[in-house]
């Protein structure tokens, strides 16, 4: 979960119903699995987060803490006790929502674009590029994660530990970007069932990230943010999917398969764009990208 230093609810004085929302978003934020029922309802957190609460943010009995998810919305909470004889080293700690911060609609509402909903595809990278990879895409706004395996691509996430370990990032990033949803993360792609999804009939459409772009002389790569603004007719049914290549890049083999199906019949479902003159790292890539997808999304809800 994201980190954020023990406040003792003493520091926090007043009626909570109260406090300004400023007050509220300093208490530490965790995400819950569970439904959350109602306002004055009572919940067990598992072992899992009663030893974060207890033993990394420190909180006690009578502290507060916002918990969340994406069908409940977001609560504050009080911790309440444990069900354990030794109150140093509790085994499941009990809380009691005491105030609604935010309505699962409402916050959907709030949060709503007119534009497409957003994907990253990508060819995995090492373990710890990969884990800040994951982190900065959530950060961002990415709703799903695809890997996909290219000829060069050198990293295994196969593993259920590495799964766990990147669905652990993914969660923490939520609770420290304020965002109630949590992204999912499928299986890898083979560099052919990919090319099968590139081509077929589903409603999405693929910018391809593609370096050493300043040596096209044919025009068919766009500048990222010339891109984007095509594709302002695209609404939240459809799905904007970022597609970054591996450490070292695509051959020219997977190029070339890249634009052969680009130049039939989905001619229309993608095309190649340029993060500019550098060549990036795949981490790089993928946060430079988002970072303009992301406030491009922004910009589609003050458009009329």
């Amino acid at each position: 979960m994201a980190f954020v230093p023990r406040l003792r609810s003493m520091a926090l004085s007043g009626s909570i119903d109260h406090w300004s929302l400023e007050k509220c978003h300093k208490l530490p934020r965790m995400h819950i699995p569970d439904a959350i029922k109602a306002v004055n309802s009572t919940l067990q957190l598992d072992e899992v987060n009663t030893n974060y609460v207890h033993n990394v943010m420190r909180l006690r009995d009578g502290d507060h803490i916002r918990i969340f998810n994406a069908k409940s919305g977001e609560f504050i909470a009080t911790i309440i006790g444990s069900d354990s004889r030794n109150p140093r080293r509790p085994s499941k700690l009990n809380i009691s929502t005491c105030r609604r911060l935010r309505d699962a609609e409402d916050s959907q509402q709030q949060h709503e674009t007119k534009g497409p909903t957003l994907s990253l595809w990508f060819a995995p990278v090492k373990k710890d590029k990969m884990k800040l990879l994951v982190e900065k895409a959530t950060e961002l706004g990415v709703d799903t994660f695809q890997p996909v395996i290219t000829q060069n691509t050198v990293a295994d996430i196969t593993t259920d530990t590495f799964q766990k370990s990147l669905n652990t990032v993914i969660v923490q990033s939520i609770e420290q970007c304020e965002r109630l949803a949590i992204p999912d993360l499928h299986p890898p792609l083979s560099w052919d069932a990919f090319l099968k999804q590139l081509a077929g009939p589903t409603a999405s459409h693929f910018l391809i990230c593609r370096e050493r772009a300043a040596h096209d002389t044919e025009g068919r790569v766009k500048p990222l943010l010339g891109a984007l603004a095509t594709l302002n007719q695209l609404t939240k049914k459809d799905n904007l999917v970022v597609l970054v290549g591996p450490e070292g890049g695509f051959t020219a083999k997977e190029f070339q398969d890249m634009e052969r199906v680009l130049s039939g019949s989905a001619a229309q479902r993608g095309q190649f764009v340029s993060l500019g003159p550098q060549v990036l790292r795949a981490e790089t890539a993928v946060i430079s990208s988002l970072a303009g997808v992301s406030l491009w999304r922004d910009s589609l809800r003050y458009e009329q």
